[in-house]
């Protein structure tokens, strides 16, 4: 960062990064209201994408110039009763299989940003699998969400997908190949 910006620049530029990917969310949740004609919401859907793009930039602006924006992205805490499985996953038959690269939450919710599955609330466990929930309200497929997920890179292996208990959001428990 330049010299001129002190850490309450940094804050309120983080600040921004959170308000715009809030805003994201609003205007990708209002886009399925069935009462809106299809042009307005697609409006919206691409307002939703400008937001949640520009959020992410400046996100990656300020961790690349050493500070640790992406990781005060929102993500809403998952209620304990709605975990899928709040252990690792290491009782998987197919996570026992394979030994996982390190991945810290910000560099997941990058990934899961590239590949097109926004997450809402992303859980890096002990054993380096990695936990994502997404919003019900995704304008996405189950099956979509996972071969995106596994078509954006080559290490990515898929544990387990389903929806979670209580709130019936979709999640997908991943890891990266070692």
């Amino acid at each position: 960062m330049p010299s001129y910006l002190n850490e309450e620049g940094v804050m309120a530029l983080r600040s921004l990064a959170n308000r715009w990917m809030m805003l994201a969310r609003d205007y990708d949740r209002d886009s399925k209201n069935p009462k809106l004609d299809p042009e307005k919401a697609a409006n919206m859907r691409g307002l939703s994408e400008a937001f949640r793009r520009a959020s992410l930039d400046l996100a990656n602006l300020l961790r690349n110039a050493g500070t640790t924006a992406t990781s005060d992205l929102p993500t809403a805490p998952l209620p304990q009763e709605d975990v899928p499985t709040v252990m690792a996953a290491s009782n998987s038959p197919l996570a026992s299989q394979y030994v996982f690269l390190e991945i810290d939450q910000s560099e997941a919710i990058r990934f899961l940003s590239f590949a097109g599955a926004t997450p809402r609330d992303v859980v890096v466990r002990k054993d380096n699998t990695i936990l994502a929930v997404f919003s019900k309200m995704q304008p996405i497929a189950d099956s979509e969400r996972l071969n995106l997920i596994r078509n954006a890179d080559k290490r990515v292996v898929i544990l387990s997908s389903g929806k979670t208990r209580e709130s019936k959001d979709p999640y997908v428990e991943f890891g990266f190949r070692a």
